[in-house]
C-alpha cells in the first residue's frame, strides 16, 4: 500500500498541477482565444480519435496490466514483452483505418448539418487516433513497471501547456485554422516521442521477443481477455465521450463547445481517483495473482475513504464557486451552469465507491465487468437519445451521470455479493451530511459584486470549515490512524 500511496500522491500532485494549467487553458485561454465552434471542433476531433485509440490496441493495454507480472524480468528485457505488446496497436490501427475510410461518407453525413467544420477536418482523425493509441499502450507498460509519474506529467501537463501556447499563437493570427489543427494533432505526436524516449531510458524495453518463454504462456487466454476488455474499454470511453459526439448531431458545434468547456470543470473532482488508479491497478493485479484478498480489501476500503474525503472538499469548491466563475467568461458559457451541477454530483458519487474498477477487471471474473460496462454504454446512448432532444446540453449531462452512477452502483453490488467486502461506514455518512449542510448555508448567501472576490471568500470559508471538520472525524478512524502516525514519524507512506 506504501507504493500506491507514494506514487498516488505524486501522480495526484502532477494531475492537479496539470488541472491548474488545464484550468487556465480551458477556462481562460480557450473561451477568449477560440470561438465556441472552434472549441467544439477540437473536442469532437479528440473524442472521436480517443474512442478509436482505445479499440485499436485490441486489448494490449488490459493484457499488460493483468499479465505483465508473468513476464517481469529486467535482466532479460521482460522477455521482449514490449515488442510483443506493440504488435497489437499496429494491426488494430490498420483495421480501424480501413473501416473508418470505408464508412467515412456515412459518418460525415451524420455531422454535415450541425458540425460542418468537423467534417472539413475529418481525415485528421487518422494520425490523431494513431498517436493516442500508442500513448495509451505505452502508458500501460509504464504503469506496469511502476513508472507512471512521467507519463502522467506528459499527459496532464506537457500536452496542456503546448495546447495553451498553440491557442495563443492562433489568437494573434500567426497561423490559420488549418495550421491550428495540424499543430493540435502534432502535440500528441510530440507526447508520443517523449514517452518513447523515457520508456527506453527507464523501462528496459526490448523488441526481441523470447518466443520460447511466450510459448509456455496461455496466449489464447491472454488475447481473449484483452479483446473482451477492449470492448469494455470502448464502453468506458464511450460513456465519457459519447455525450459530445451525440450532441454534435443535434445541436450546433458552438453549443458543443460550451458543453465541452464546462464539462471539464467537474473533472477536477475526479482527478484523485484517476491518479491513484494508475498505481493501484498493477498492485491489485499482483494481489489477485498471489490470492492476497487482504490487500485487495485494504486497497478497496482505504481508497474509498481517502477519495470521499478529498472529493468532498473539491465538490464543495466547484458547486459553490461555479456561478462566479462562469460570470468571468463570455456570456454564452453561463448556459452551462446546470451541466456543471449535474456532472459534479455524478463525479462525487463515483468517488465514493473507491477503486472497484481495478478489483473487478483484474480478477478472473472480469467478464462480469465487461457485461456491466457494455450495458451502461447502451443505457447512456439511449438516455442521450431521449434527453438531448428534450433538454439539450443538460440532457447530455443527465445521460452521462445516469450511465456512470448506475455502473458504479452495480459494481459495488457485485463486489459485495461476490467477495463480501464493501468500503462504507459512518465516516462516509458524516462527510455527506456535512456537505449537505455546507451547500444549504452557501446558497442562503448572496453573491459578491466582484466574482474573483466571491471565489476567494467562499473558498477560504470552505477550506477552513472542512479542515476543522475533517480533523475531528478522522482522528479516531482506524483507516487514518496509521497514516497520521506515519506523518508524525515523517514517513507518511510507511503503510
Amino acid at each position: 500500500m506504501g507504493i500506491i500511496l507514494k506514487q498516488g500522491v505524486k501522480n495526484t500532485l502532477i494531475t492537479y498541477l496539470g488541472i491548474a494549467i488545464g484550468f487556465v487553458n480551458t477556462i481562460i485561454v480557450q473561451p477568449h482565444f477560440l470561438s465556441s465552434e472552434e472549441i467544439g471542433l477540437t473536442r469532437i476531433l479528440y473524442s472521436f480519435s480517443m474512442l478509436l485509440a482505445i479499440f485499436m490496441p485490441m486489448g494490449a493495454t488490459n493484457i499488460t496490466i493483468r499479465y505483465f507480472p508473468i513476464f517481469r524480468n529486467e535482466k532479460n528485457g521482460h522477455q521482449g514483452y514490449f515488442g510483443f505488446m506493440l504488435i497489437f496497436p499496429l494491426i488494430g490501427f490498420l483495421i480501424s483505418s480501413f473501416f473508418l475510410y470505408i464508412f467515412r461518407d456515412v459518418i460525415i453525413a451524420q455531422y454535415s448539418k450541425e458540425a460542418k467544420l468537423f467534417t472539413d477536418f475529418f481525415y485528421y482523425i487518422f494520425p490523431l487516433s494513431f498517436f493516442l493509441c500508442l500513448v495509451v499502450v505505452i502508458n500501460a507498460y509504464c504503469s506496469s513497471i511502476f513508472k507512471s509519474s512521467v507519463p502522467t506529467f506528459l499527459n496532464d501537463i506537457l500536452v496542456r501547456l503546448l495546447s495553451m501556447i498553440l491557442f495563443s499563437i492562433y489568437f494573434i493570427r500567426w497561423i490559420n485554422i488549418n495550421t491550428l489543427i495540424i499543430f493540435f494533432v502534432g502535440i500528441y505526436g510530440i507526447q508520443l516521442l517523449v514517452l518513447l524516449f523515457y520508456t527506453f531510458k527507464v523501462g528496459q524495453p526490448s523488441f526481441k521477443i523470447n518466443f520460447s518463454f511466450f510459448k509456455k504462456q496461455p496466449l489464447k487466454k491472454m488475447m481473449a481477455y484483452g479483446f473482451l476488455l477492449s470492448i469494455g474499454s470502448v464502453s468506458t470511453l464511450g460513456i465519457k465521450y459519447i455525450d459530445s459526439l451525440m450532441l454534435a448531431t443535434y445541436l450546433p458545434l458552438a453549443i458543443v463547445g460550451v458543453y465541452s468547456l464546462v464539462a471539464f470543470i467537474p473533472t477536477f473532482i475526479e482527478a484523485p481517483i484517476n491518479a491513484i488508479d494508475r498505481i493501484a491497478s498493477p498492485k491489485v493485479s499482483d494481489a489477485w495473482v498471489n490470492n492476497d484478498m487482504d490487500l485487495i480489501k485494504e486497497i478497496y476500503i482505504r481508497s474509498s475513504k481517502y477519495l470521499i474525503l478529498i472529493g468532498g472538499i473539491l465538490f464543495l469548491g466547484v458547486i459553490t464557486n461555479i456561478s462566479a466563475l462562469l460570470k468571468m467568461l463570455p456570456p454564452d458559457f453561463y448556459l452551462g451552469i446546470n451541466v456543471v451541477y449535474i456532472l459534479s454530483t455524478g463525479a462525487f458519487i463515483n468517488m465514493l465507491t473507491g477503486l472497484n474498477n481495478a478489483i473487478i477487471f483484474n480478477s478472473k471474473n472480469y467478464l462480469i465487468g465487461i457485461c456491466l460496462l457494455f450495458s451502461m454504454l447502451i443505457v447512456t446512448i439511449i438516455c442521450n437519445l431521449i434527453f438531448i432532444p428534450l433538454y439539450g446540453i443538460e440532457g447530455a449531462a443527465i445521460a452521462a451521470v445516469m450511465g456512470s452512477v448506475s455502473y458504479n452502483l452495480l459494481k459495488y453490488t457485485y463486489i459485495y455479493i461476490k467477495y463480501k467486502i464493501q468500503p462504507f461506514d459512518s465516516l462516509h455518512f458524516k462527510i455527506i451530511g456535512f456537505i449537505i449542510v455546507c451547500l444549504f448555508i452557501n446558497f442562503k448567501f448572496a453573491g459578491f459584486k466582484l466574482p474573483i472576490v466571491e471565489i476567494a471568500t467562499r473558498s477560504l470559508v470552505i477550506i477552513f470549515s472542512y479542515s476543522i471538520f475533517s480533523y475531528f472525524i478522522i482522528r479516531n478512524d482506524p483507516t487514518f490512524q496509521s497514516f497520521l502516525m506515519a506523518i508524525k514519524s515523517r514517513n507518511p507512506f510507511s503503510k
